[in-house]
């Protein structure tokens, strides 16, 4: 479920980007008043795009990860729990840049609703009953 939360969170930023870019374009152009315009919007955008990259790319790297754990590989929950941690850095940061305008409030709620499903799901690899299915190898 946080995956298509995730997916649909990208998926409303890119629809909206060319408003997002221009709220963004405000906001460096407040930051840098004396930048040139055609500047303060490559830079606007290239915050977009990298930001909007960094979160599909913390997904992507959790969906890989989600599939080692499917082959019961214990020690991936400890890769996974580097993954959520980079996941809600990266959140803070995207919600900051991404989440402006008019669909400020959902896009900063799907995002963070993403990043504390990723964590409970990863609280639940955890529990015990999780380590003995870990260490059962499946029947040939």
């Amino acid at each position: 479920m946080s995956f298509v939360i995730g997916v649909v969170a990208i998926l409303v930023a890119f629809v909206a980007r060319d408003t997002q870019i221009d709220e963004l374009t405000v906001v460096v152009g407040d930051l840098q008043p004396n930048a040139d315009t055609e500047a303060t919007a490559q830079l606007a955008g290239a915050i977009f795009a990298g930001s909007l990259s960094a979160v599909a790319v913390v997904i992507l790297l959790e969906v890989i990860l989600l599939a080692s754990l499917f082959g019961r590989r214990p020690w991936i929950r400890f890769a996974q729990l580097g993954a959520v941690i980079l996941h809600g850095a990266i959140t803070v940061v995207a919600v900051a840049f991404i989440a402006i305008g008019d669909q400020a409030p959902a896009l900063a709620s799907g995002l963070i609703a993403q990043a504390v499903l990723a964590g409970l799901a990863l609280v639940t690899e955890f529990l015990p009953g999780a380590g003995g299915w870990l260490r059962r190898r499946p029947k040939a």
